[in-house]
């Protein structure tokens, strides 16, 4: 009995999980590191106001402040060397503009 009591828990996370972020998409952006950091435009949405929801740096979620109209993803800060590839991931609202990458500053 406890063990299904544990099975329903676990469905239950999983599922509420997933109906939290269907209403997200995802913008990747690969590259190598060059020793700057990205510019990101980031648009208003009515439902959510700014588009991006997170931004995801290799697996690990940044906590650089990202709510404005661009804001500067500091990749200097986050312990990448000079070449080596990176994956960034931005989840932003469906309801909103894709955000863009303007470049590097």
């Amino acid at each position: 009995m406890r063990s299904i009591l544990t099975l329903f828990l676990f469905l239950f996370i999983g599922l509420s999980a997933y109906a939290q972020s269907s209403d997200c998409d995802t913008l990747i952006h690969s590259a190598k590191y060059d020793g700057k950091d990205l510019l990101v435009k980031n648009s208003m949405d009515s439902k959510h106001g700014y588009s991006i929801k997170e931004v995801i740096l290799n697996g690990k979620v940044m906590r650089d402040p990202i709510s404005g109209g661009t804001f500067t993803i500091k990749l200097s800060n986050a312990g990448l060397s000079k070449e080596e590839e990176y994956t960034l991931k931005i989840a932003y609202y469906k309801s909103s503009q894709k955000p863009q990458i303007l470049g590097t500053k």
